[in-house]
């Protein structure tokens, strides 16, 4: 009769663990929440063939919208343990400063950790409820604010000859691409006059540095980017190969960090111009990539 009776209670449990899972759990309409510990939120995925799919883009959903909601919390994490520094800084670099911090403290939201999920048996719609501790937040804040120090004392100056069908270009769009992700990432980026770029250019490599170091640069991005018009098609299409040798040398010992060259980038436009600019923007937005990533390692 014992033996009955024990079989009897674990049906009993599976049958309303079953009606349970039936039932949409109340954790759907909550959305975000948090308590003393972690962050809490929901992601939800329509159907996507098969349960991995549909589970994984319902977990990359949650981790979206906590990325988003958590955005003010982090904020307001950095601004308590640097307060003194960012009353100092003017709107612009506070902006950028903010930018920099959220996104870098957002990349830690991997380690969410899935605590419960449900799908619905008619849509086959997945529902994922994800958590991260405050703790890893916090850390990854300080650790954040580190590194925004250490970039944002650290001043740059990109000198780089750039030419078209052989003619020289006053405005580089190179040096531009470069310098847009550098600041992203909190570093800093003087500027100089024509006469000094043409006077850093005109000297060897050790005059160079020691010329950028007297302007106050810690790093030197120096080299030529050019492209030059191939051909034009029965279209009208015109094509142009791009060309650039450029390296990144730390001024305190004349240490090249990074060297990048690329050959024969192919542009394509409506005038040689635009084909030559094209050539151009694709060599440049690989070479800034480059720098920021062995930039990185340093800083």
């Amino acid at each position: 009769m014992i033996k009955i009776n024990k079989v009897l209670l674990i049906a009993f449990i599976i049958s309303i663990s079953c009606i349970n899972k039936s039932i949409k759990p109340e954790w759907i309409q909550k959305g975000f929440t948090h308590n003393q510990d972690q962050y809490n939120a929901v992601g939800v995925a329509s159907w996507k063939g098969n349960f991995e799919n549909t589970f994984q883009a319902a977990k990359n959903n949650a981790r979206a919208e906590l990325a988003s909601t958590i955005e003010v919390k982090i904020i307001s994490i950095i601004e308590s343990e640097i307060s003194e520094i960012v009353l100092n800084y003017d709107h612009k670099t506070y902006e950028k400063f903010k930018k920099f911090t959220t996104s870098k403290v957002n990349q830690s939201l991997p380690e969410t950790k899935v605590k419960e999920w449900w799908q619905d048996k008619k849509t086959k719609d997945i529902w994922v409820y994800v958590d991260v501790p405050k703790s890893i937040i916090k850390q990854k804040a300080k650790e954040t604010i580190q590194k925004w120090k250490k970039r944002h004392s650290t001043k740059i100056i990109i000198v780089i000859n750039e030419k078209i069908d052989k003619k020289m270009v006053n405005s580089s769009l190179t040096k531009r691409i470069i310098e847009d992700k550098l600041l992203e990432e909190g570093y800093q980026v003087l500027n100089f006059s024509n006469e000094q770029k043409k006077e850093i250019l005109s000297k060897e490599t050790k005059k160079q540095i020691k010329f950028v170091k007297e302007l106050g640069a810690n790093i030197l991005i120096i080299g030529n980017a050019e492209s030059d018009y191939s051909s034009t098609d029965s279209a009208g299409t015109n094509y142009s190969y791009g060309n650039a040798e450029i390296k990144a040398i730390r001024v305190s010992d004349g240490e090249v960090i990074t060297g990048k060259n690329i050959s024969d980038m192919k542009g394509f436009g409506v005038t040689s111009d635009k084909s030559g600019n094209y050539a151009l923007k694709e060599m440049a937005k690989e070479i800034a990539e480059n720098m920021k990533e062995k930039l990185d390692k340093y800083f």
